[in-house]
C-alpha cells in the first residue's frame, strides 16, 4: 500500500490523521502469523529477483561491448536473455490476471519489464 503497509503487516503506533488538530487513529493489532508469512514471502521475492538480476549480469559480462546499445542488441538477437520459470509465471500473472487500468497494476507490470 502507499505507506509501505501490507494486508497483514502494518504500523501499529497511533498517529494524527490530519495535522495539526485532527483526530488520532489507533490501528488494530497485527495477526503475527500472517505478518510473518507476508515478510517471508517478500524476502523470497527479493531473493529471487536478486538471483535473476545476477544471472543477467553474468550473461552480459561474458562479452565485451563498447556501448550499452551493442550489449542490448547482442542479448536479444542471440537469445541470451530469457526468463526463468519464476519470471515466466510472474509475467503471465501480471499480464493475464492482474493488468487493468489501475495505476498500481500498470506500475507493477512496467517495473517487472525494467528489471
Amino acid at each position: 500500500f502507499c505507506q509501505g503497509d501490507g494486508e497483514n503487516l502494518w504500523r501499529t503506533e497511533p498517529f494524527l490523521m490530519i495535522e495539526p488538530y485532527g483526530r488520532w487513529w489507533i490501528p488494530p493489532p497485527l495477526n503475527a502469523e500472517a505478518a510473518h508469512m507476508e515478510e517471508e514471502a517478500a524476502k523470497r521475492l527479493e531473493k529471487d529477483r536478486a538471483a535473476a538480476q545476477e544471472e543477467r549480469r553474468s550473461l552480459t559480462q561474458k562479452k565485451e561491448f563498447s556501448t550499452g546499445r551493442e550489449m542490448e542488441r547482442a542479448k536479444f538477437s542471440r537469445g541470451e536473455l530469457t526468463l526463468n520459470d519464476w519470471e515466466k509465471e510472474r509475467f503471465d500473472e501480471l499480464l493475464r490476471k492482474n493488468l487493468c487500468a489501475s495505476q498500481e497494476s500498470i506500475c507493477d507490470a512496467i517495473s517487472f519489464a525494467f528489471e
